[in-house]
């Protein structure tokens, strides 16, 4: 499958557990609950829609399948992507690259993907306020 196809099935499973997420209406510490779980699944849909996007790029341009397997396997370590590491991997392939990813991630789109990044660590060591995080004001 290539790298957009794997993107729309990533996306579909978002998409398919969003759909289950309570009502506004139900009690807060469910919704609460939900939103943690739901900040984990797109955090980490984040980080394989981009390393599936580099890896179908490199298939498409034909690398050899040494310089596959090595980007493969730098990829295989490549997580927790906030904004600076995105522009930095994006930059490792073209310096304009690097450039138009950092003046698409700026202001609130920044703030969200740093944020969301940041709350995926802090969830599992009950170490979050919701409130004090950009994605949420």
């Amino acid at each position: 499958m290539n790298g957009r196809g794997q993107v729309a099935r990533l996306q579909q499973r978002l998409d398919t557990t969003l759909s289950r997420a309570p009502s506004p209406t139900s009690d807060i510490e469910i919704q609460s609950d939900f939103a943690k779980y739901f900040c984990v699944l797109v955090s980490g849909f984040l980080e394989n829609a981009l390393v599936a996007l580099v890896l179908d790029y490199c298939e498409r341009k034909g690398s050899s399948p040494e310089v596959a397997l090595f980007i493969e396997r730098q990829l295989e370590h490549w997580t927790n992507p906030n904004t600076e590491k995105i522009s930095q991997l994006l930059g490792d392939f073209s310096r304009d690259w690097r450039l138009a990813t950092e003046a698409f991630l700026i202001d609130e789109r920044k703030a969200a993907v740093n944020s969301l990044v940041a709350l995926r660590h802090k969830i599992p060591l009950c170490q979050y306020e919701w409130d004090t995080l950009p994605l949420f004001n």
